[in-house]
């Protein structure tokens, strides 16, 4: 009877803290898309590795992370280029 009773216990404390984790996962996910949208990419990286923490395949997360390192190297890549034209135009 105790076996049963901490078997009941466990189940139900695994199914308790799962269900908690896949609504962080989507609210972490759903907080870094908004920001996102709004072109704060700093702000969104951290929700989304946030949500890659509860749920290490969350392969959305994966992508938004890709894009937003695709846009800070391309912002990085014009600034880079422009110094460089601007450097050259003084000699």
């Amino acid at each position: 009877m105790k076996n049963f009773s901490l078997s009941v216990k466990i189940i139900v404390i695994y199914l308790f803290l799962f269900s908690g984790g896949l609504t962080k996962e989507s609210k972490y996910f759903n907080e870094g898309v908004e920001l996102f949208q709004n072109k704060k990419f700093d702000k969104s990286k951290i929700f989304f590795e946030k949500d890659i923490v509860f749920n290490p395949r969350s392969e959305k997360s994966y992508l938004f992370l890709a894009k937003i390192f695709n846009e800070i190297d391309f912002v990085y890549s014009v600034i880079i280029i422009s110094h460089h034209q601007f450097t050259f135009e003084l000699e």
